[in-house]
């Protein structure tokens, strides 16, 4: 009588319930299963998919303990959570028992294996296992669709083993295997780092053609995104490659999305239109677009800019859509267009007053009842405050300009607003002060650098070496020495 009740009370309130209940509900299913009593293999499977990955190995090592037969649907609920944690080998074990059930043949087989692969990165060794946890899932009877492949790429990708990631994305090629816009987003990942422009061409075509045919927003950001990087590496840094790579990352948005965003910001006039782009955003796939495609062609306007007007003028039509509750206040909810702004003032000699303005309007609340539609996790911020990044910036911009007071001020604000500094956020301070030659002002930084429990690395030693008096330079170097002996 109490295991049907257990049982009935998962089928039909585990879904939606709060976490107490589920922790209750994971009390009772052990308890019972330590002393003999039996519950069938779908309630302990509702529960140890819902479960911490730990609790799902507790469950499973009672099971070990008391012999206690499940079926193939409890079994994959428990090795999924265990995966979670990186123990990859007692996931493999777990699911060797569904091959065994089943007689090897597998329904929906891949997701599980894909999983079981991604989460091995979490374990010390998990990387260097993949062929042998690909091998051991062959064996298994479980077909390698792309889902696994992915896993695979995704991996190398994460580990910096761009190499493999494109052995992998040929074998597929090879084979074929076709990729699909999970592929694509990881293997334009690994083109960030490739140095080769026919290989980021060839993916760029081949993601190009993915996106026309899946129509992936997701897909179609990292493409522009990648496809800047790419204009930006190879191609030359003048002011007019600038404008071109503007250009034409402006009319790859306008093929994915929608031009609403662009009119907001004033970047192009609704009333007077080229030709070319009519004629484009007319035939554009009009994607969902959030914040990042926006701060992309963004990113790419500020670097071709130079009339500082425009720049305001365009920074204060941000801020009037979002303050008035339109379509950019989803810029709002990350500090990305802030900084991006706050680094084209900084470094424009007519508008870097308004610096200290850009933060302040990250510390006003937005008059508006709408919200943005994306917001970082982990946070009950609903719109962005300045954070490292910002205060990093903003003090580059003083120490850029020799004005090491203020910059050291920027760092005493930054602490009583809440966020402590970082190793980039020392270094950008003490290269101020060694651009200025203030020995004592270096010397001092270090030593707060130090006691704020960042190591000296090469950037530091970097950000020392522009010091032009060597004399002092000499000094400060053998005090360095000295203090991290």
């Amino acid at each position: 009588m109490a295991t049907d009740i257990l049982e009935h009370l998962v089928l039909h309130f585990l879904i939606g319930s709060e976490r107490d209940a589920l922790g209750h509900l994971y009390s009772a299913i052990i308890h019972f299963l330590e002393n003999g009593l039996k519950i069938r293999s779908v309630p302990i499977a509702l529960v140890a998919d819902r479960s911490d990955p730990e609790k799902a190995r507790q469950l499973y090592q009672i099971i070990q303990e008391k012999n206690i037969s499940l079926a193939p649907v409890a079994l994959k609920a428990i090795a999924h959570r265990v995966a979670i944690t990186g123990d990859f080998d007692l996931a493999l074990k777990i699911i060797e028992k569904v091959a065994l059930l089943t007689g090897y043949t597998w329904k929906r087989g891949d997701g599980l294996a894909a999983k079981i692969l991604r989460y091995s990165l979490k374990h010390p060794e998990g990387y260097h296992a993949s062929t042998d946890i690909l091998a051991r899932l062959v064996d298994m009877g479980i077909k390698i669709t792309i889902t696994a492949y992915n896993a695979l790429i995704g991996n190398a990708v994460d580990v910096g083993d761009f190499p493999t990631a494109f052995r992998v994305f040929e074998f597929l090629q090879e084979h074929g295997i076709e990729p699909d816009s999970v592929t694509y987003n990881v293997m334009l990942t690994a083109c960030e780092s490739c140095e080769e422009q026919s290989v980021v061409e060839d993916m760029l075509t081949k993601a190009r053609a993915c996106i026309e045919r899946d129509r992936s927003d997701r897909l179609a950001t990292n493409f522009l995104h990648c496809s800047l990087l790419y204009h930006q590496r190879f191609f030359s840094a003048s002011q007019s490659s600038a404008k071109w790579i503007y250009a034409r990352v402006l009319r790859q948005y306008l093929t994915y999305f929608p031009p609403y965003p662009l009119f907001d910001l004033g970047l192009l006039d609704k009333n007077d239109l080229p030709s070319d782009i009519v004629s484009i955003i007319d035939n554009g796939m009009k994607l969902d677009v959030d914040f990042q495609p926006v701060n992309i062609v963004l990113m790419a306007f500020l670097r071709a800019n130079t009339d500082s007007d425009r720049l305001v003028q365009v920074y204060n039509a941000f801020q009037r859509n979002a303050r008035s509750g339109g379509w950019l206040i989803n810029l709002c909810a990350y500090d990305t267009t802030y900084n991006l702004f706050l680094m084209a003032f900084g470094f424009d000699s007519k508008a870097v007053g308004l610096c200290p303005e850009i933060v302040r309007h990250m510390t006003e609340p937005y008059p508006t009842d709408r919200i943005p539609e994306k917001r970082p996790r982990g946070t009950s911020e609903i719109f962005a405050r300045p954070t490292v990044q910002t205060w990093s910036i903003l003090l580059h911009v003083f120490a850029w300009q020799g004005h090491t007071a203020a910059a050291n001020k920027v760092m005493d604000l930054m602490e009583q607003r809440g966020t402590q500094p970082d190793d980039v956020t020392w270094n950008i301070l003490i290269k101020g002060y060694a651009t200025a030659n203030d020995e004592e002002g270096i010397l001092e930084a270090l030593d707060n650098m130090r006691k704020s429990g960042f190591a000296y690395d090469k950037f530091t030693m970097k950000a020392v070496g522009r010091m032009n008096n060597k004399e002092a330079l000499f000094r400060v170097l053998k005090e360095t020495a000295v203090s991290t002996e």
